[in-house]
């Protein structure tokens, strides 16, 4: 049992030590690369830093399971005779064993929770800016309504597109899927389901026609149209009072929630990339709530 003793005290000290690591550290000195190649002498961010210290764990983990296991096993040779010490050494190697699987499964056991876990970044956050910073203040721009959002299947604002208009924002989750009946051959009706699973949406509202506000809508397009040709096109203008919400599909298990599931992502106005917004890149998105500026539920 000593041996073990003396294995797990070597653990405790490299844990304590790898943890011990930080930013700080990390500029002042220059430290090896981990074994999979990652540096951290270039200013690491703390995923960065994260990935180092995981990297270095797995590594002399894995060292330590196999002195461990020479250990055993030379105890195991030694033994002869002595059933007591002989019992003690398979236990060893068995515990060596067990802990070296853990180790080499731990990355397949995070990536099956989710893959995002394996794959550390720092989220960036896309924020709507605001054109007129320094030209007008906020209570004299348009107070419009969106009446429409239109959803594509590539970030961007590419790819097939789905038009959700005023009439079909829902108090709940509404699906994105919806089955419809349109003339077949022969005139003979068919069913045909629409569905697009989003990767960048722009909330729309109505130009202004006259006045003040027209004049300010013009200026507020033009700049818009320096960003990205779609924020204002056709009469239309990027809302950014309109509340847009994404759901991820229903759980198989749950039977009340009908097609759409947790929320997963909320913006006003536009994104041009979600999946940025995501936890998990790679998540479908099932269902849509839109909600107007002076709309509380």
């Amino acid at each position: 049992m000593k041996s073990n003793k003396h294995i797990n005290l070597f653990l405790g000290t490299v844990l304590f030590l790898l943890l011990s690591i930080t930013n700080v550290f990390a500029y002042e000195l220059t430290w090896p690369d981990s074994p999979a190649g990652t540096s951290i002498r270039d200013g690491a961010n703390i995923t960065t830093l994260a990935k180092y210290i995981y990297e270095w764990g797995i590594s002399i983990g894995v060292l330590c399971a196999f002195i461990a296991l020479i250990i055993a096993g030379v105890k195991y040779m030694t033994s002869t005779g002595n059933t007591s010490k002989i019992t003690e050494a398979k236990q060893d190697i068995k515990d060596a064993f067990i802990g070296l699987a853990l180790l080499l499964s731990s990355w397949l056991i995070l990536n099956t929770i989710n893959p995002a876990l394996t794959d550390l970044k720092i989220p960036t956050i896309e924020g709507n800016k605001d054109p007129f910073k320094n030209s007008f203040k906020p209570q004299e721009l348009p107070k419009g309504k969106c009446v429409k959002v239109i959803f594509w299947d590539n970030t961007n604002f590419k790819g097939n597109e789905k038009t959700i208009e005023e009439k079909d924002f829902k108090e709940k989750p509404a699906p994105f899927k919806v089955k419809t009946w349109v003339p077949g051959v022969g005139g003979k009706l068919i069913e045909v389901a629409t569905d697009i699973n989003p990767r960048s949406f722009i909330a729309y509202r109505e130009l202004a026609k006259n006045g003040d506000q027209k004049l300010i809508d013009d200026k507020l397009c033009e700049n818009y149209q320096q960003q990205n040709a779609k924020y204002c096109e056709n009469g239309f203008i990027r809302d950014d009072t309109c509340t847009v919400e994404l759901y991820a599909p229903s759980p198989f298990w749950d039977i009340l929630n009908s097609d759409c599931g947790d929320k997963l992502l909320s913006m006003n106005g536009s994104c041009k990339d979600v999946t940025k917004m995501l936890a998990n890149p790679t998540e479908d998105l099932e269902c849509y709530k839109i909600m107007q500026a002076d709309e509380s539920y």
